[in-house]
């Protein structure tokens, strides 16, 4: 379908992108979707002077951040990130059933890398995304795992929807060096 077919929209990108993967994505090009044909072209950086900044002051200004999780201690993290792999992985919402990890791939409708999203996206935009993907991409097929905001695993970090979304964002922090879910 579209999905797969077309790229996706530019609307949004200042905020979703970090904005050194955002100027690389402009400047070089990119091959993050393996399983489109169609491909993001090489404008070159200074063919776009201050465009990328405007794009992204504009972008942010309409993103809210997300709520603060508490994850001070080394303790905490590990939990988070174990909590995070047990998120993704089949025995949580199923993220990898269509997400690949790295070289990884899966049966079904490929999507976007686990492994590249920590060093791609925006951590507010991304916390936002996973709690309500149609309210981002109406029509994708990634469902929500937190339906009207409650999440479906209440056993997992007290149920906690910011927790859950932030422990799936710190497991993903670790890119290729994350063992896989």
């Amino acid at each position: 379908g579209d999905e797969g077919r077309l790229p996706p929209p530019l609307t949004g990108v200042g905020a979703k992108l970090q904005p050194e993967w955002l100027k690389q994505m402009v400047d070089q090009g990119t091959k993050e979707r393996p399983y489109m044909l169609t491909r993001m072209p090489k404008f070159g950086v200074a063919n776009l002077t201050g465009l990328l900044t405007e794009i992204v002051s504009l972008d942010k200004a309409t993103l809210k951040a997300a709520p603060k999780v508490a994850s001070d201690s080394a303790d905490e993290v590990k939990k988070l990130k174990a909590a995070g792999k047990k998120l993704v992985g089949t025995q949580g919402f199923g993220c990898i059933k269509c997400h690949v990890f790295g070289d990884k791939k899966v049966p079904g409708i490929q999507a976007m890398s686990m492994t590249t999203m920590a060093k791609r996206l925006n951590p507010d935009w991304f916390h936002h995304y996973v709690i309500n993907p149609q309210a981002f991409r109406p029509g994708t097929r990634m469902p929500t795992a937190w339906p009207d905001g409650k999440t479906t695993l209440p056993a997992v970090l007290e149920g906690s929807t910011d927790k859950q979304a932030h422990a799936v964002w710190q497991y993903l922090i670790d890119g290729d060096k994350a063992s896989p879910p």
